[in-house]
């Protein structure tokens, strides 16, 4: 045990960590853990505001829930880290959590959280709409979330996804990146990437900004069905709801200094970002 929590340690400073002030601020955080904390794999998608959230402001202590969030680099990092056991939980797009279910229940879901999505593009390119994606590049990735709102945005445009290119990109920051560097025609992004691409003078493309909402679930390894687990499980929920009952009840203001200091959003990215509306676990 003590092996596998250095290397989870190891692994998790090394992917989570896009900056050397970043790098320094996770090891702060990891350096007294237990050996009975459990860890939540995430991406920097809104999907995991209430997490952060309830790490910040103690609702996993008021739990007696030993839990930390860490960022993993893409859905597939997230996917292998649970099924390898080496975290407890993590989020993943709905898609991703039915492709891994298809032959065996490795995965069950213990709550739903959503995002807005959409499709932008380099103002250079001066694209006007959906139809104007014909015979274009869009970076997504298969079995996620990407894939299903660029199929259902582009199906508007009475596009089919033959009618596209769409290499596969999973890390949303590299394609925010693409996009600010011209290197992609599109790409499909969640809440803050997609705020971040508009303030940074991308085109949107979809027909409104926070009409195409898609669920990101906590799943964890079905096999976990200890009574230790049980309780686990029921206190994740009981943390989630007291988390997004606050953020319901103050609004974005209380989530600020998560906004700056884990997404890394600048007071213009914050200002025009519209948080998503996070239905309670079922207990």
């Amino acid at each position: 045990m003590r092996t596998r929590l250095f290397l989870l340690l190891s692994l998790l400073l090394f992917c989570a960590c896009g900056s050397k002030d970043k790098e320094d601020k996770q090891t702060d955080k990891r350096t007294t853990l237990s050996e009975d904390t459990i860890f939540i794999g995430v991406e920097e998608t809104l999907s995991a505001l209430p997490f952060f959230y309830a790490e910040k402001y103690g609702e996993f202590q008021r739990q007696k829930l030993l839990c930390k969030v860490v960022v993993l680099p893409s859905q597939e990092d997230c996917s292998d880290a649970v099924l390898r056991g080496d975290i407890y939980a993590s989020l993943l797009d709905e898609p991703t959590y039915n492709e891994l279910n298809k032959k065996s229940e490795q995965l069950t879901a213990i709550l739903n959280t959503p995002n807005n999505w959409g499709i932008v593009s380099p103002t250079l390119l001066r694209l006007q709409s959906l139809k104007d994606l014909k015979g274009r590049i869009i970076a997504s990735k298969r079995n996620s979330n990407s894939e299903n709102v660029a199929k259902e945005l582009l199906a508007l445009a009475n596009l089919k996804d033959t009618d596209v290119a769409f290499p596969q990109i999973g890390n949303y920051a590299t394609r925010l990146s693409m996009i600010e560097n011209n290197q992609v025609d599109a790409t499909v992004l969640p809440e803050p990437y997609l705020t971040q691409a508009l303030c940074k003078g991308a085109k949107l493309l979809s027909p409104q900004k926070s009409g195409l909402k898609k669920n990101t679930v906590l799943a964890l390894c079905t096999q976990r069905t200890s009574n230790t687990d049980r309780k686990n499980i029921s206190a994740l929920r009981l943390a989630y709801n007291a988390a997004i009952d606050s953020i319901a009840a103050k609004g974005k203001d209380c989530c600020i200094d998560i906004l700056k200091d884990v997404y890394e959003l600048n007071d213009t990215t914050i200002r025009r970002l519209v948080l998503p509306k996070f239905p309670k676990a079922s207990l």
